[in-house]
């Protein structure tokens, strides 16, 4: 690609294409249109994404949308940088369709969860979960819609996806800066902080990516200032995995993983 007539390739390091896409948003002239070209298929990808969160939408045409949104996103692994000047805009339809979900009642929508989640899931596969944490929603009255929303959903394979991407969200709510336990309605057994954490356990022993999202809220929860007790039972907990201790054949290993991410 020819940019002021010098030539980017794909020997161009990572650090210069940042800078490159840094200096034409800073000129905010030829250089910025120019360093968003980088993207060839940005136009094409939102398309696909406003038919991905279109109520009732075909499930054949859905899957044809999601296989080529996939596509598009996975050829950016090598230099995922270039999608940063357009996360905003990717992520924005797919969080907004998530967050109606959630705040419908259960059935009462038609749009199509999974296949939307999966797509938040390629973008923080390509970019990096972190990326994409920061672009959900975090006011403080999500958080138990959001966690009750992730407790219905059954731990099958069909719902990974569904239940990471939740798991991304709550991992931003819960850096509130404030006691959790002023939001907690106190509707479960365990208190809301103790059931994030109990639920965290459990999907410590997931074998699919859900472990890391479980990991990641975990981790964030517990280095809060007001869940110093959490924290501590936590560690009596997980030391006896840690050293391979009680574990169950089948789930150990992945629960020792899960452990040794949350650490």
């Amino acid at each position: 690609m020819d940019v002021d007539g010098g030539t980017v390739g794909p020997s161009m390091t990572d650090d210069a294409v940042d800078d490159a896409v840094v200096d034409g948003a800073e000129d905010g002239g030829v250089n910025d249109a120019a360093s968003r070209s980088f993207f060839a298929e940005a136009e094409e990808l939102s398309a696909l994404i406003s038919g991905i969160v279109q109520p009732a939408a075909d499930e054949l045409e859905q899957e044809a949308r999601f296989e080529r949104s996939q596509a598009i996103l996975d050829k950016y692994q090598e230099m995922p940088q270039l999608l940063n000047p357009y996360l905003e805009a990717m992520l924005t339809p797919l969080i907004q369709a998530v967050y109606q979900v959630v705040q419908l009642p259960e059935g009462g929508h038609s749009i199509d969860l999974v296949t939307i989640a999966r797509l938040i899931y390629v973008v923080s596969k390509v970019r990096g979960y972190k990326s994409v944490v920061s672009y959900f929603p975090h006011e403080v009255h999500l958080l138990e819609p959001v966690f009750h929303y992730y407790l219905r959903q059954k731990p099958v394979p069909e719902t990974w996806e569904v239940r990471y991407v939740l798991l991304l969200w709550l991992s931003n709510i819960v850096l509130i800066p404030f006691n959790l336990g002023t939001v907690d309605s106190n509707d479960l057994a365990d208190g809301l902080v103790g059931s994030m954490v109990k639920a965290c356990q459990e999907g410590l022993s997931d074998t699919g990516i859900a472990r890391e999202g479980s990991a990641f809220l975990l981790a964030r929860l517990l280095t809060r200032p007001d869940t110093p007790q959490q924290l501590h039972r936590f560690l009596i907990w997980a030391t006896p995995i840690v050293d391979g201790e009680g574990t169950e054949a089948v789930t150990g290993p992945f629960q020792e993983v899960g452990v040794l991410l949350t650490l």
